[in-house]
């Protein structure tokens, strides 16, 4: 049994999708989907659908597809990357000197995609590092991510983080999050893709008058006014 008739936004994200998987048919990819999904297919059941899910679904059809072409298939089932943003070139490194912004912090943003944040953190293909402050915005690296090796893959990417207090990514499982927690990262999940900078804007907002933690992070003292409620950055559920 199958959908009698995909939306048209629907057969594009399938169609693209299907170009970034070597000897992988539509057909192939519907019935992949369809397995791991359920009828009928719907942008929020493939917004997510999960690297796992796609590997492990119709017996595992594509579970010798590569990493990355799969990584970039999903991207697009996701609704993450569309056809103009295939291949899109990676951001320039800005300059930028240990100490050259006073109450700054350092962030990390999962990307799979040109300078957008796009990926989970778990299958991202690279992070982006940003040096953030309440009025500047730096990308001073960026940060290839190795390949998800195992149950635990993620974990190999806690390292890549050491320096930042705070990571973004479209999706981050509890298990990561409370890893990220105890190492003393932060993580936010964002869920919509879009711009790294624009996601980061709130944050920068934020350290106009930064909670406690986020104060000592950037290296300034918490001095909450008097009668002003204290701004809490949280983990969205």
């Amino acid at each position: 049994m199958t959908q009698s008739r995909l939306p048209d936004a629907i057969a594009l994200r399938i169609g693209v999708a299907t170009r970034s998987l070597p000897g992988v048919g539509v057909g192939q990819l519907l019935e992949v989907l369809i397995d791991a999904v359920g009828l009928p297919l719907t942008a929020a059941k493939l917004d997510r659908l999960t690297l796992g899910r796609l590997r492990k679904a119709s017996r595992g059809t594509l579970a010798a597809v590569p990493h990355f072409p799969l990584l970039k298939a999903l991207a697009y089932l996701n609704g993450a990357s569309t056809i103009a943003t295939i291949d899109s070139p990676l951001p320039e490194v800005e300059s930028y000197c240990d100490g050259g912004m006073p109450h700054s912090i350092r962030v990390a943003v999962a990307s799979s995609d040109g300078e957008c944040l796009d990926a989970g953190f778990a299958t991202a293909r690279r992070f982006l590092i940003y040096q953030l402050s309440a009025s500047d915005i730096r990308l001073v690296a960026i940060r290839e991510a190795p390949e998800k090796s195992g149950k635990h893959g993620w974990r190999q990417r806690l390292p890549l983080l050491a320096d930042c207090p705070v990571v973004y990514a479209k999706t981050i499982a509890t298990p990561t999050a409370a890893a990220l927690v105890a190492a003393r990262i932060h993580p936010i999940q964002t869920w919509v893709p879009g711009p790294a900078r624009e996601a980061l804007s709130s944050l920068q907002q934020t350290l106009r008058r930064p909670p406690p933690w986020l104060a000592k992070a950037c290296g300034r003292r918490h001095q909450p006014r008097l009668h002003e409620p204290t701004e809490v950055l949280a983990l969205s559920a």
